[in-house]
């Protein structure tokens, strides 16, 4: 049974007046109402109208009027002039024509259009739909990616605050330190003048009453004082440390407050590392201090640079010292065992290792504390101290050598194999030497196998370097080793009495070698990149400036 709104959708209209339609127009396949037929034929006079039921209709093509001949419709197409055609068009105009049936033309036109509308319909839209779908994943991917990204970026903001913190809340400590230090002994001093300010004025306040006195027994019995001028050692050297701030040439900053640095350094891509040539670098090194240590190191001697113009040097039977560039001695830490190496922490702190304790000792303020101790059966031989404030110690046990890293005393870090279980480093009796470079790889200096190895974070060995490209009379014999702000590794040849240069891929760059530098047995690099280099056979300290 029909409802109300079903039948409701069935009521034709009228489309000239929009009331119910009972009629039909063939001719113009019009619906019309009974009121507008006659209006209908009225506005299309110079046409027939065939007007029939609307049941009764006749469903056909409806062709225009011409709008040259009235009354006529066009019923022709002319494939040569492309335009519809009236009978009288035809005869006047388009004699010899190509001329269609209209019907036929649109029949054709609609086929056309019914296989493009199906093409569209069943590959286009769907092959579009499709590339449609994969872009919208891509980009919820990619916004999904994105997103992780930021929160990484500030994940990393938030670790480098807390590195700077703690880097300048070491700076803080080692101001209070200072401060306090410099405080109490001006106590001290202060306190031994007030004291004899007050002697010496009680010892004149009873001259005083002696000498106002007129009893003769009293001033003769009275015993005369004698108050040598003292000497109070005022000339101490106190006062705040400078401050330098230094930018290095677009490649990070650096912060040095009393001789103890921090750098913030850039990695910069190896396609983009812009280094000093050859011959810039030989025309460029020169000896500007030579520093005479056989007064205070009898035997092969560990050095380590503190600050920008001093160094901690100790031997196997001598106490550590920390010394200027004119060799004045600035410092003396005495350990209950001699240093197997020596490093300086970010701070400026001296740390060293211990192979007769199988430890890591560290000193602050002077004092001499165990900061790591070792694996069972492993000595601690080589180590470093590296800018993100790790520790690097090389432990050695029955002729294997492997590296510890260590982060707040914790170990996180093991390296001694490659992935595919082969040991990087060679057997032997030589300790490791190590220096960290500004994009963490880790530089060796290995004796065992006379060669240098690159490792990665991760462990990977990223080069080795065995002295090819130095054309040098013997072979390769690594030493010390440091790394510059520009990521070059330097390199003692021991053998050869010189040191390598090597660009941050292990690359030879070239040597240094016209400074007699006979017996290489210590390097460090201070805080204005200059080099210290020790020599056994002479007894010095040759501070070198190649860049």
């Amino acid at each position: 049974m029909a409802t109300f709104s079903s039948w409701a959708q069935d009521i034709i209209l009228c489309e000239t007046c929009g009331e119910p339609s009972l009629r039909f127009c063939n001719s113009c396949q019009v619906k019309l109402c009974k009121a507008c037929v006659n209006s209908h034929i009225e506005s299309n006079e110079s046409l027939s109208h065939d007007i029939g039921t609307y049941q009764q209709r006749n469903l056909h093509l409806v062709f225009s009027e011409c709008k040259f001949h009235p009354g006529q419709r066009c019923e022709t197409y002319c494939q040569q002039c492309q335009i519809t055609l009236c009978t009288t068009c035809f005869i006047d105009s388009h004699r010899g024509h190509s001329i269609e049936a209209l019907d036929s033309v649109i029949t054709k036109k609609k086929k056309d259009i019914e296989k493009r509308t199906i093409e569209i319909e069943g590959t286009l839209i769907p092959r579009y739909k499709t590339i449609h779908d994969d872009v919208q994943k891509k980009m919820l991917k990619a916004s999904s990616e994105y997103e992780e990204l930021e929160k990484k970026k500030e994940d990393c903001r938030s670790l480098w605050h807390t590195e700077v913190d703690k880097i300048f809340n070491g700076f803080g400590t080692l101001i209070q330190s200072k401060k306090g230090n410099d405080l109490t002994n001006l106590i001290i001093i202060k306190t031994k003048i007030n004291n004899e300010i007050e002697e010496l004025s009680k010892t004149v306040e009873k001259q005083g009453i002696i000498l106002k006195s007129n009893t003769a027994n009293e001033v003769v019995n009275y015993t005369l004082k004698l108050h040598e001028e003292k000497e109070f050692e005022t000339d101490i050297d106190v006062g705040a440390p400078s401050v330098i701030t230094k930018n290095l040439h677009g490649r990070g900053l650096r912060i040095d407050i009393g001789g103890i640095k921090a750098v913030l350094a850039r990695a910069i891509p190896h396609d983009h590392v812009s280094y000093l040539s050859t011959e810039k670098l030989s025309k460029k090194a020169e000896v500007i201090a030579t520093i005479p240590i056989d007064d205070f190191a009898r035997d092969r001697f560990k050095l380590a640079c503190v600050g920008k113009d001093e160094a901690w040097i100790g031997g196997d039977r001598t106490p550590l010292m920390r010394i200027d560039m004119k060799g004045s001695i600035q410092n003396t830490i005495i350990s209950q065992h001699p240093p197997r190496d020596i490093s300086v922490t970010r701070f400026g702190e001296l740390a060293f290792s211990d192979s007769i304790d199988r430890s890591v000792k560290i000193v602050k303020q002077g004092e001499v504390h165990t900061l790591i101790t070792t694996p069972q059966n492993w000595i601690p031989w080589g180590i470093c101290c590296t800018t993100s404030g790790d520790i690097l110690v090389n432990v050695f046990k029955a002729q294997r050598n492997k590296i510890i890293r260590y982060h707040e005393q914790k170990i996180t870090q093991e390296i001694y194999q490659d992935k595919s279980g082969n040991p990087i480093f060679s057997e032997g009796y030589c300790m490791l030497y190590m220096a960290e470079n500004n994009n963490r790889v880790i530089c060796v200096s290995d004796s065992n196998a006379n060669g240098v190895i690159g490792i990665d974070m991760k462990g990977k060995v990223l080069f080795q370097y065995k002295g090819n490209g130095a054309k040098r009379q013997k072979p390769f014999a690594p030493g010390n080793i440091v790394t510059n702000s520009q990521n070059q590794i330097i390199v003692t040849d021991v053998k050869n009495d010189c040191l390598h240069i090597l660009d941050q891929t292990g690359k030879f760059v070239t040597c240094v070698d016209n400074f007699e530098l006979d017996h290489l047995c210590g390097l460090g690099l201070d805080g204005e990149e200059r080099l210290w280099v020790g020599l056994l056979k002479t007894r010095k300290i040759k501070v070198i400036e190649y860049m």
